[in-house]
């Protein structure tokens, strides 16, 4: 006789409280990832309107808050339906977050061409300039050092390189013998990226631990490059007279001063290129301090010293790019700036090394410091003297 055999008196009841306990398991399992879950989305959202909301009161409208809106609406959205306030009639949205920043970044590149192209029909100055180099006269351009495209913004600061170019900015410098400027910058970016978050994680640990794991940061993340590019310069010098002058700052408030000195009396400003590497107190993730201040006097004649808050730092590189009269530097991609958080600054020497990976191979090379004052023509006497000294041109 066909069928299925009775099972034995009570097995049936034992399977069925087996087949219940099994999906109480999975619903209290289903119930507690979606607990998680809608705990971080609320500490997501939370987190990134905190930093979003500090960063505009510092630095005013972000490019990526209309990108950051689109996500937030989404995350209400699936909050929402976590929460059973609102039914999931529809798919979840897929957002490209790398595609919308590079559109708002198209945008902003987009309207910076056309403002640039209207100052030069104003002051009546062709595309490309005329250098003079002895009795020839060379036409440099973009197209002459394609090695400087794509233009890296010196500001907002903290914008990452491979949020705006992706991945295979760093691939083609490291792998591919295609070095950027752009490629350069996203590597230095990684590692104090990196650098940052083992600091955060670890601001209890003992001074071996923090030692070893800094140089481990900097063979896994800086010495790729040096062995990519070792005995040869990264990029190809020019021979146009160009000016590369490496800044380090450390919570300088004359950067700014200085770099319109710099460029204000300078006799070929159009050849005069930056890298300032800024060490600042951005006041985005911490309360900035002063240093040591000296208060006063007490009765033995000894220093009253005192330590207090104080708001960010002045980012110089803001100062001057904001200035009508110097933003077409900026623009043009002859500001190259690295920001380092000052608790995470490692001494002059780090950041003269950084600063000098900003080097885009101009024929000279320039170091310098963030308060200085420059005499009138200063570029052509410092040229004239290289060019006059015995070894020159290995001087």
């Amino acid at each position: 006789m066909g069928g299925v055999l009775p099972l034995p008196n009570g097995a049936w009841r034992k399977q069925h409280d087996l087949v219940q306990q099994q999906q109480k398991g999975q619903q209290q399992i289903a119930t507690e990832r979606q607990s998680k879950l809608l705990e971080k989305i609320k500490g997501f959202k939370d987190s990134n309107m905190d930093k979003m909301n500090k960063f505009n009161k510092l630095f005013g409208a972000n490019p990526l808050d209309p990108v950051m809106k689109d996500a937030h609406q989404e995350l209400d959205r699936m909050q929402g339906v976590l929460e059973g306030k609102q039914k999931n009639d529809k798919p979840m949205k897929k957002l490209d977050l790398h595609e919308q920043l590079a559109d708002e970044v198209h945008k902003k590149e987009e309207e910076k061409k056309k403002q640039k192209a209207a100052r030069k029909k104003e002051l009546g100055i062709v595309d490309n300039v005329a250098l003079t180099q002895g009795d020839k006269v060379a036409v440099i351009s973009d197209e002459d050092a394609p090695h400087l495209q794509p233009h890296f913004p010196p500001l907002p600061p903290h914008t990452m390189s491979v949020e705006l170019f992706g991945e295979k900015i760093i691939t083609d410098t490291l792998s591919h013998n295609k070095p950027t400027m752009a490629g350069i910058i996203a590597i230095l970016q990684r590692f104090l990226q990196n650098l940052h978050q083992f600091l955060k994680d670890h601001r209890d640990s003992k001074a071996p631990t923090v030692i070893n794991e800094y140089f481990a940061l900097v063979t896994k993340y800086l010495v790729p490059l040096e062995e990519a590019y070792r005995d040869k310069p990264v990029f190809p010098i020019r021979e146009d007279g160009s000016i590369f002058m490496s800044l380090g700052a450390y919570r300088d408030h004359l950067l700014g001063e200085t770099l319109r000195q710099a460029f204000k009396n300078a006799a070929s400003p159009d050849k005069l290129f930056v890298g300032a590497v800024v060490q600042n107190c951005f006041g985005i993730d911490v309360t900035c301090r002063t240093g040591v201040e000296v208060k006063g006097q007490d009765e033995h004649g000894r220093p009253i010293t005192k330590i207090s808050d104080r708001e960010p730092d002045v980012n110089g590189i803001e100062q001057f790019c904001d200035d009508p009269e110097y933003t077409k530097y900026c623009d043009s991609g002859q500001i190259r700036a690295l920001y380092v958080n000052e608790t995470e600054s490692n001494g002059p020497t780090t950041a003269r090394y950084f600063a000098s990976k900003l080097w885009g191979g101009e024929t000279y090379f320039l170091q310098a410091d963030a308060h200085l004052r420059f005499a009138p023509e200063w570029d052509r006497l410092y040229t004239e003297e290289a060019k006059a000294a015995k070894s020159y041109p290995k001087a």
